[in-house]
């Protein structure tokens, strides 16, 4: 639950940074229309949507819908109204600061000041379009037009096929403003030229070998790194009804469609089909060609999702489509059935998240396609690989990933708990077998062995020294072998709660995550039939705790950047100053649950989540 918030708000610090910005009135020259002469045609040549003007040969794309669709859920939805509320206003700042103080805002070591960026949020109400496509028998290559040569056969094609559309309707002056503060970070001075394309007028800027085209369309703002490119969508967007077919009409960006429900404000769609080609070369001794086409590849159609701000939930859906018949890279993923056998160790309270893999597939895929990519030296130095569990177990590995049932799950500790203890389960078969393989490979590790009901515990104990004194220390953990399960826990009572409820036959529903009434309502947003499953009940977890945990993992990635002379963490890596006085129940006051749930199918692997 800790990484699907830390990813919430990292998410929120982009998109709700313009929510903010946009309380105070945009200048008054933001919404006066262009004074461009095709500006004049915009009801003339506006869309119903933008899909329906790009070719259907889009490789990718990226749309942003823009933050005026959040309207009519402002003061409805949990996760707008949390980021209105004055008790998170210094979290709001640090998320923000922190958007505009990321390095892609820093290009050729010149950098567009925070205040200068400011201005521009407003840009964000509309919707944009980023994303790629291929032209039929286009190619890619570099340079430009010569320098101080005038007209269209100045301009050559770009060295990219990307392409930016931005609905520029009442935000002209911020539009020129945008340009202004992109020409001024550059490198170097660039080269403007410009030539027309019937009544339109394209400008490309060239600098440092490479050239930008742009065009305005109505309303439309293009832009694009080739001269092909730009002028396909200037015809595109300038006829009543565009030439040939439309990204709108490809039956593969229909089934997609599917999955982007009503309202999101964001969406995205990436085209799989020739992803790796049969002529790719080799990465670090990798023929990914032969690699591709050995886990059939081909099968992965597209990958699409969406984010939507609904008035009772935020929702996150994505999905991977493509044949998922036996003998592809979808072989990993487990089968979807209505329930998981780690279910019952969730508490009332705790946050619980489970999945199911094929671990054969995995190795499978590991010691067949894999190995037979790399060059035969190579190869033949993991062609020993299988004997390692034989030599060290007394098992081939294929045998010992066959006693793995597949579910893994993890479970944490219940409110109430000031750390943050987990605990995982993976399910087993033949579990005498699994105990057996645990005392050979384990072996002076193991200090204690005792029975609980129908489990055996093996108590493990490992030295460490302690960080803070530098004094050798024991540190102990648990494992338990069930009739169904495997669980470890580096808290004896933790797995001991664990084991007691496995080998219960009821468990009260007072005290179990199942009976929650909360629980059963997300459960019952998802499909009856999962692969993978995870519930956070964000009303009852102890929010001090999981920002220690935020601050932690973020103290330690600024420890290898940071770090104090002798190697220590600097008493500042944290960064945590500005969390001082925060009420930290603003959370709890907005944040209920969250569930998310991922499920296969014939034709492909679906994700959807409620954060409510």
């Amino acid at each position: 639950m800790t990484c699907a918030l830390a990813g919430i708000c990292a998410l929120s610090g982009g998109i709700f940074a313009q929510q903010t910005a946009s309380k105070t009135p945009a200048p008054a020259s933001a919404a006066k229309t262009s004074a461009d002469p095709t500006s004049a045609a915009a009801n003339e040549t506006q869309a119903p949507n933008i899909e329906s003007r790009l070719p259907a040969s889009v490789k990718f794309y990226v749309h942003w819908r823009g933050t005026k669709t959040l309207d009519p859920v402002q003061g409805k939805n949990g996760l707008l109204r949390l980021w209105a509320d004055p008790d998170f206003a210094p979290i709001r700042r640090e998320l923000t600061a922190g958007a505009f103080g990321n390095s892609w805002l820093k290009m050729n070591d010149k950098s567009a000041r925070p205040e200068q960026l400011a201005v521009l949020l407003p840009l964000f109400e509309n919707e944009a379009i980023v994303g790629s496509l291929t032209l039929p028998g286009s190619k890619a290559t570099a340079g430009a037009g010569r320098p101080g040569a005038s007209g269209s056969a100045a301009h050559g094609a770009g060295g990219y096929d990307g392409f930016v559309i931005y609905d520029g309707t009442g935000k002209a002056d911020l539009i020129q403003k945008a340009k202004a503060i992109s020409v001024k970070t550059g490198a170097g001075a660039p080269q403007i030229h410009s030539y027309m394309l019937g009544k339109i007028k394209i400008e490309s800027v060239e600098r440092s070998g490479t050239t930008d085209f742009s065009a305005q369309v109505g309303n439309y703002y293009l832009s694009a790194g080739r001269k092909e490119l730009i002028e396909e969508l200037v015809k595109r967007f300038d006829a009543k009804v565009p030439a040939g077919a439309s990204l709108a009409d490809d039956a593969g960006w229909k089934k997609a469609r599917v999955n982007f429900g009503g309202g999101a404000i964001v969406e995205f769609y990436v085209r799989l089909e020739g992803l790796i080609s049969p002529t790719t070369p080799k990465v670090q001794d990798v023929d990914l060609a032969k690699f591709a086409q050995a886990v059939h590849l081909d099968r992965l159609h597209a990958f699409c999702g969406s984010l939507s701000f609904e008035a009772d939930s935020t929702r996150l859906r994505f999905a991977t489509l493509g044949d998922t018949s036996a003998g592809s890279l979808f072989d990993i993923v487990g089968a979807s059935t209505p329930a998981f056998e780690s279910l019952p160790l969730a508490r009332d309270g705790a946050s619980f998240a489970a999945w199911r893999l094929s671990f054969p597939a995995i190795y499978q895929i590991f010691r067949g396609p894999f190995v037979d990519s790399l060059p035969q030296q190579k190869a033949g130095s993991f062609k020993g690989f299988d004997m390692l569990g034989q030599a060290m177990l007394g098992m081939p590995l294929p045998d010992i990933l066959a006693l793995l049932g597949g579910e893994v799950a993890t479970v944490t500790s219940a409110p109430g708990d000031a750390t943050y203890t987990a605990l995982v389960a993976i399910s087993i078969h033949k579990p005498e077998v699994v105990l057996g393989l645990l005392r050979k490979g384990l072996g002076p590790m193991i200090r204690d062995t005792t029975t609980e009901g129908s489990a055996t515990v093996l108590e493990l104990g490992t030295n460490s020294v302690d960080p803070a004194t530098k004094a050798p220390r024991l540190e102990l953990s648990y494992i338990a072998v069930t009739p169904q399960l495997l669980i470890y826990s580096q808290r004896k009572a933790l797995l001991l709660d664990a084991v007691g409820r496995t080998s219960r036959g009821s468990i009260p529903k007072a005290e179990s995550l199942v009976g929650n009434p909360d629980f059963q309502r997300a459960r019952g947003r998802l499909p009856k039939d999962l692969t993978g499953f995870s519930y956070a009940q964000m009303s009852k977890q102890t929010w001090e705790r999981e920002i220690a945990v935020m601050l932690h993992a973020a103290a330690g990635a600024a420890a290898s950047k940071n770090s104090a002379p002798g190697g220590a963490i600097p008493a500042n890596a944290t960064g945590d100053d500005w969390l001082r006085g925060v009420n930290l129940g603003v959370f709890s006051r907005y944040l209920h649950s969250y569930a998310s749930g991922w499920w296969k199918t014939p034709d492909g692997v679906y994700f959807d989540s409620y954060l409510q």
